[in-house]
């Protein structure tokens, strides 16, 4: 009988208990973010930017030269030797040099030169004679000209300029110069007989001590009318013939010995107006007469990409116009990288143009791509790629380096004309490459963050010794060494519409505290630059070329990580009494020490971004009863915040605002008590300093007599009430059946 009540009592247990095991019901509701000191909000900032210069080709020195990009096109001259016998003035062939310019902001010269000199110290009668014919030269006074320039040097260099049939009337001579002028008939050949030793007396007023070097004949045209030069019989003596007759080629009867510019015809680089965004795009055009032609865009900017920092390049492009194309007619986009681990370089080059199953450019061995839109003409492309994605698709770099890209429109065959539209560009990877450092090698291996042109510093490496992650950096000075670093964040701009910060983590880990040791970093704005100062034991220096310095919170302090959070714009009112209206070109890291000093600091969490509006969440409010204060709280932050309102409207009615306060955990703020039946609507509205707005979707209740509580939950009581049945139903057979058995035993 024991074990049988003993059973009974376990089983009414277990059911009488079974309410308090019964599912509980949690009300979900959301949280902020809690914003500390803390590292940076990487999914909140903007820590990326836009790293292509000029990205919209909206700015232009001159139309054919845009800014912060390097150009290049090639110009319509030519030089060849002539046996057409108008143009001979002795034998059979002559030599010719002509130029063209289609755009007059840009020149086009034609050259014509000897290949090597033997240079004369001293020269006594030197004589320089020879043909010449001018076929044309129209504005030939301040604008397209044909000259030759006769080189003295060794040491310094003095120079003679014979301008012929034309003239500058803005050169003067000086100290190194002279300039002399020489008429003759247009279309005529006409002769050159001077005496450059005495032309050189007249010109300096003494004799030259300095080595005769050389001379050559410069055809500049600034139109775009032919200019065009013959030349015949040359004869330079010194006593003894150097050139003159057959003697190195001087009648120009045979080949050789005579240097020229490779002949071309003429590219372009130009603004158009057929554009999609701004006000220009980037015409890249080449036409050829049989010549080379070509134009060409680089930029120059080595950015760090990794898994934790991939870049996105972006440019929309069109072929604008295609006339009787060939194999030798073609456009391409290079990019050339440095493989972090194979410490080599690696080409992606990403074909626009071209006739044939294989690409007529050089490839270096690198990815040979096509790019959307190959080959398809009148219609806008869009080329995105991200050269990291490509590269770690076929190895296993650990970083690279992206030190140029480079855009070129070819062609070489009679007639041939490719035009290239671009516009909208972007290229975007983080404004300072440092970031968490997690991307960086092993402890102990030198980062590449710092003068990404150069080989990375042995005094700045990767510790585990981190603020956050596992990994930071540490630079180590001693005994008079010294690391300067730079990062270009490519003319960041700062403004009143900009909320940028430099943000960042560092810890002096040692350091001897002597005079001579100092550590800083630098932002250089145009014309203007702050110091932010972390170490320094004595006055600070003034020949370090920054105009104004900040002591960081913490500076000189050992053994403690602090937190550099600066807002620039603030920064920059305060140093120099303006608002800025500039941009950030450079940053820069500086430590020292002296002879007998150490200085150890750890950076981590380093960043440049823009912050966004406010964030505002975990929202709140009290119960809405009859003529009583609704209690609204929400968490916002935003290192920048003005101000945040609650906006609210009863029955439609015209929206009102008031201040929410700032309690220290969140912001409140009152509705006031409304009749039973009102309803309202609210929101949180929040701005920073710089006018960054962001607000919550409306909220809506109705306002009721009284505090209605829920619904009781009737399940615990459903519960216990089964129990108590079992339990009843236990006993009774118990009593009536189990009990009655035993006792007949």
């Amino acid at each position: 009988m024991k074990n049988h009540l003993k059973l009974l009592g376990i089983i009414f247990t277990l059911l009488w208990l079974m309410p308090l095991a019964s599912p509980i019901s949690v009300t979900n509701q959301n949280h902020s973010v809690a914003f500390t000191s803390a590292a940076t909000d990487t999914n909140r900032v903007e820590w990326k930017t836009n790293r292509f210069p000029n990205p919209g080709f909206e700015l232009w020195s001159d139309d054919t030269s845009p800014n912060d990009l390097g150009s290049d096109f090639t110009r319509e001259h030519y030089s060849y030797y002539n046996t057409n016998p108008l143009y001979v003035n002795e034998g059979t062939r002559s030599f010719v040099i002509q130029a063209r310019a289609d755009n007059p902001v840009d020149y086009s010269e034609a050259l014509l030169r000897r290949s090597s000199w033997s240079s004369w110290s001293n020269p006594t009668n030197l004589t320089l004679k020879f043909d010449w014919f001018v076929d044309a030269l129209p504005s030939a006074v301040d604008n397209n000209y044909l000259r030759m320039q006769v080189r003295f040097a060794a040491p310094g260099q003095r120079n003679l300029f014979y301008y012929f049939e034309s003239q500058n009337t803005g050169l003067g001579n000086d100290t190194f110069n002279c300039y002399f002028e020489v008429s003759a008939p247009l279309q005529s050949w006409n002769t050159f007989n001077r005496n450059l030793t005495e032309d050189y007396f007249e010109a300096f007023g003494s004799y030259p001590t300095y080595q005769f070097y050389t001379f050559e004949f410069q055809l500049r045209s600034y139109t775009n009318a032919y200019c065009r030069a013959y030349f015949d019989d040359l004869w330079l003596v010194n006593g003894t013939t150097f050139i003159g007759g057959s003697i190195s080629n001087g009648n120009f009867e045979t080949n050789g010995i005579w240097q020229t510019n490779l002949n071309s015809d003429q590219g372009l680089v130009s603004k158009s107006t057929t554009r999609l965004e701004g006000d220009y795009s980037l015409n890249a055009t080449a036409t050829s007469n049989g010549n080379v032609s070509y134009a060409r865009l680089q930029i120059y900017d080595n950015i760090r990409a990794s898994s934790l920092n991939p870049d996105q390049l972006t440019l929309k492009w069109r072929i604008d116009e295609l006339v009787s194309p060939s194999e030798n007619t073609y456009a391409y986009i290079r990019a050339t990288c440095m493989n972090g681990s194979d410490e080599g370089e690696f080409y992606l080059t990403y074909g626009l143009f071209f006739i044939g199953d294989s690409a007529p450019y050089e490839t270096y061995g690198g990815q040979d791509l096509r790019a959307t839109g190959f080959n398809v003409t009148d219609q806008w492309h869009s080329f995105e790629t991200s050269f990291w994605d490509e590269i770690a698709s076929v190895a296993s770099p650990e970083f690279i380096i992206l030190e140029d890209i480079q855009i070129e429109v070819y062609s070489r065959d009679p007639g041939a004309r490719i035009t290239i539209l671009f516009d909208d560009a972007s290229l975007t990877t983080a404004a300072l490459c440092d970031m968490g450092y997690e991307d960086q090698g092993q402890v102990g291996d030198e980062i590449w963050t710092w003068n990404l042109w150069d080989n990375p510093a042995p005094n700045y490496t990767v510790t585990d010794n981190a603020h956050s992650g596992s990994r930071a950096a540490r630079l180590a000075l001693e005994n008079g060494e010294y690391f300067y670093g730079e990062q270009y964040p490519n003319l960041h701009q700062l403004n009143e519409n900009t909320d940028l910060w430099l943000d960042l983590f560092w810890r002096i880990e040692d350091w001897s505290a002597d005079a001579g040791n100092f550590l800083y970093i630098a932002v250089y704005f145009d014309e203007k630059s702050i110091a932010y100062i972390f170490a320094n034991n004595s006055a600070v220096p003034s020949e370090d070329g920054f105009d104004e310095y900040i002591l960081v919170s913490g500076y000189n302090t050992q053994g403690v990580w602090n937190n550099l959070q600066r807002n620039l714009y603030d920064d920059y009112e305060s140093a120099f009494g303006v608002a800025p209206d500039t941009y950030v070109y450079d940053i820069t890291l500086f430590g020292e020490t002296d002879a007998a000093g150490n200085l150890e600091v750890l950076f981590d969490d380093v960043y440049l971004y823009n912050d966004p509006a406010p964030e505002i969440s975990g929202i709140s409010f009290t119960p809405t009863i009859v003529n009583t204060g609704v209690n609204v709280s929400a968490q916002v932050y935003d290192p920048s915040l003005a101000t945040v309102k609650l906006v609210y409207q009863v029955d439609g009615a015209a929206w009102m605002d008031i201040s929410m306060v700032d309690t220290g955990n969140g912001y409140n703020g009152t509705i006031p008590g409304q009749a039973v039946g009102t309803s309202v609507l609210f929101y949180v509205e929040a701005t920073d300093a710089f006018g960054q707005t962001s607000q919550i979707t409306p909220i809506g209740y109705e306002v009721t007599e009284g505090y209605v509580p829920p619904p009781p939950n009737l399940l615990p009581l459903l519960i216990a009430v089964g129990v108590g049945g079992a339990a009843v139903i236990v006993i009774l057979v118990y009593v009536l059946y189990i009990k009655p058995k035993q006792s007949g035993k």
